[in-house]
């Protein structure tokens, strides 16, 4: 489940928002707790080839997220990355993403297709400096 402003909802509403965007390859969100009980979610984009992140293609995912669902529904953070875990049956591995945002550290995983993309989820100082 993600949080944010005190909003609950499931990753799959946010995929349904964005599934239309065109520059889009894969995506995935998860909530990233804090000290403070203030809880964000941060949605990861993955871009077909040759499309590049602007701040155009930002601002599309957020209008489209915020006319689907809500204002407070936009994740706090979205972010490009080169690739997005998924296990051997093809599904999003939210827990995974989410164990790796909230130690910065990537677990023993056997079931994963693309471990390599792992890596890129960790170090990313905006993630890491979230109290």
């Amino acid at each position: 489940m993600l949080k944010q402003y005190g909003d609950t909802l499931s990753p799959d509403d946010i995929y349904i928002a964005i599934d239309h965007i065109k520059e889009l390859k894969d995506y995935i969100c998860v909530c990233q707790d804090s000290v403070c009980d203030d809880p964000r979610n941060i949605l990861f984009v993955q871009l077909k080839k040759g499309c590049a992140f602007t701040p155009e293609v930002k601002e599309e995912i957020k209008k489209s997220i915020q006319q689907e669902l809500s204002a407070i529904s936009v994740p706090e953070v979205i972010m490009e990355v080169p690739g997005i875990p998924r296990n051997i049956n093809n599904k999003r591995m939210e827990s995974l993403v989410k164990k790796i945002v909230m130690t910065n550290a990537i677990p023993e995983v056997t079931n994963i297709r693309n471990p390599d993309c792992l890596k890129y989820f960790c170090d990313i100082p905006e993630i890491v400096n979230y109290k």
